[in-house]
């Protein structure tokens, strides 16, 4: 799948492909996806395997900015408040400003944040591939708690608003 959006290419193919192209002196940015894009205010937040978040303008193609992260960004992006939440196999887990894309906080677990996360009355929810679900303070990134659940998470959790409470799916499908 290709989206092009003026100067800016967007191309779906797998991790380990040529990461930039450079065409008539104009810099292409050629990503490998992994997560989906995001996009919100009409910008479009998507991580790639070359470390970087980016913020295109979606009408005019732009770049706003670019994150880098310490390894590939694995979870699709999640926008709230006018913060960019987003995990990466760096082992963090980041918040960024969304108009300027400064780093707000980090929070380091001892695995992979494939888990998109999900934003509900000021806690981000995310699952780990450490197996375990996390709840986390959304202006601050303090860790409110953790919920082992015996297997990898890559699926994004369900938080009930009503009831508080919050499903998940681990590799396995087990429940402790």
């Amino acid at each position: 799948m290709v989206l092009s959006i003026s100067e800016v290419m967007i191309i779906m193919f797998m991790p380990l492909m040529p990461q930039q192209v450079r065409k008539n002196g104009n810099l292409k940015q050629v990503i490998g996806l992994l997560p989906a894009p995001t996009v919100v205010n009409g910008v479009v937040y998507v991580g790639s395997n070359d470390f970087n978040l980016y913020a295109l303008d979606a009408s005019a193609g732009t770049q706003k900015w670019k994150f880098k992260t310490g390894d590939w960004v694995t979870s699709s992006p999640m926008v709230g408040n006018g913060i960019v939440y987003v995990g990466s196999y760096d082992n963090n887990f980041y918040a960024l400003d969304a108009a300027t894309g400064t780093q707000k906080w980090k929070f380091e677990a001892k695995d992979t944040f494939y888990s998109s996360p999900v934003l509900v009355n000021g806690v981000v929810y995310v699952g780990n591939f450490d197996s375990y679900l996390y709840a986390l303070d959304a202006v601050t990134g303090i860790q409110k708690w953790k919920f082992l659940t015996h297997n990898s998470i890559y699926s994004s959790p369900c938080v009930l608003t009503k009831s508080g409470k919050v499903y998940y799916s681990s590799i396995s499908g087990d429940q402790p």
